[in-house]
């Protein structure tokens, strides 16, 4: 044997001597620590499954309980919906309440349906997206008798959404010369269809709409969901078609440095201009 593997052995021995002497002192800890990573990966991986299982179990009753509501059975509908209400998966508890306070609109409870959106719209554990959803609700806060809502399904089936927003949208449909103006509006002919007349309807779709053009037309782009409730809320905080709300957030929106840096760096105008 010659002198270097004479050394290589010795050196192979000390290693091994130094790593008994390591497990003999850290091994348990080592087994506990391996131990405890795989009874939490176990752990996490049955706490996964059980959430799904709760989600699963969740979309089935939801779907169940909005079939019962379609079908008549609007007691049933709203048992199971108040349960997931309460103690459903944080999903399912949103679209339980949605779905709730959709049925009292429906029904021609209004307050009850606003306040419900109310509440949705300032619930903390709710998604963004649905808070705003449920702030545009409130705002609304207009529903269809249930001959309204089955002549515009009538007309969507024979002339689909355009056919439905007319009928919405005349100001003069339940008669001649509504409208001031020379010449004077139309009348709708005869046998065109069933009239549905629903002002607070078309006064929040206006709202809506002009929140919209004004993102549309000089920002160049769709309103951000906070933006766009903050603006609808100013607008519907005054009667329909105020001109000097509307005055002011042109105004807001043309002084803004967004729109004015579209057609330069600077932006020195600001909203102090706008006059109240």
């Amino acid at each position: 044997m010659s002198d270097r593997d004479f050394f290589r052995e010795v050196d192979e021995a000390v290693r091994q001597d130094r790593y008994k002497e390591l497990w003999d002192k850290y091994g348990v800890y080592a087994l506990i620590v391996a131990g405890a990573i795989v009874a939490a990966v176990a752990g996490f991986k049955a706490w996964t499954y059980w959430q799904e299982r709760k989600a699963q179990e969740a979309g089935t009753e939801f779907s169940q309980a909005v079939t019962q509501l379609e079908g008549g059975e609007a007691a049933k509908a709203r048992d199971a919906l108040n349960a997931l209400a309460e103690k459903g998966p944080a999903g399912y508890s949103v679209l339980a309440r949605f779905q709730l306070a959709a049925a009292e609109a429906q029904a021609g409870n209004t307050d009850k349906a606003v306040a419900d959106y109310d509440a949705l719209a300032t619930d903390s554990g709710a998604d963004n997206i649905l808070k705003g959803l449920a702030t545009i609700q409130a705002a609304d806060g207009t529903t269809f008798s249930g001959a309204d809502r089955t002549a515009l399904i009538t007309h969507y089936n024979n002339g689909g959404r355009g056919l439905v927003m007319f009928h919405l949208a005349n100001d003069y449909w339940n008669g001649c010369n509504r409208l001031p103006g020379n010449p004077p509006a139309p009348c709708v002919p005869a046998g065109f269809g069933a009239a549905v007349d629903n002002r607070a309807f078309i006064d929040a779709e206006y709202n809506r709409s002009f929140v919209y053009s004004q993102y549309s037309g000089y920002l160049r782009r769709d309103g951000d969901i906070d933006g766009f409730i903050f603006w609808l809320n100013q607008v519907s905080a005054a009667p329909p078609r105020n001109v000097a709300k509307q005055h002011g957030m042109v105004c807001a929106f043309i002084t803004s440095a967004e729109y004015q840096q579209r057609f330069g760096v600077n932006a020195p105008r600001t909203n102090a201009e706008c006059t109240p």
